[in-house]
């Protein structure tokens, strides 16, 4: 499984829960490129983000923060502020 990963950028999906933060945990020790951590809940991702940074500082760790409302998506790196809120287009 390491020669798959390693070297690898690997994106987890709902890296903030049960599931996600384990597969999380197991992929950073097979060192990949970069790990991309995605999740809609900001807490969750931040604490397996900090984790991970702590167990891996030499590991490229980016936490994705998935903003949904009703009809629309969007990634964020951090969470947005008022000047950053954009009201959403009609179809």
């Amino acid at each position: 499984m390491g020669r798959l990963i390693r070297g690898r950028r690997i994106l987890i999906t709902g890296a903030g829960g049960t599931i996600g933060s384990e597969l999380a945990r197991q992929i950073a020790a097979l060192m990949p490129a970069r790990l991309l951590l995605f999740d809609n809940g900001e807490f969750l991702l931040y604490a397996i983000d900090i984790e991970l940074r702590e167990r891996h500082p030499q590991l490229t760790v980016r936490p994705l923060l998935a903003m949904c409302a009703t009809g629309c998506a969007s990634t964020r790196s951090s969470p947005p502020s008022a000047r950053d809120r954009v009201p959403r287009r009609r179809a």
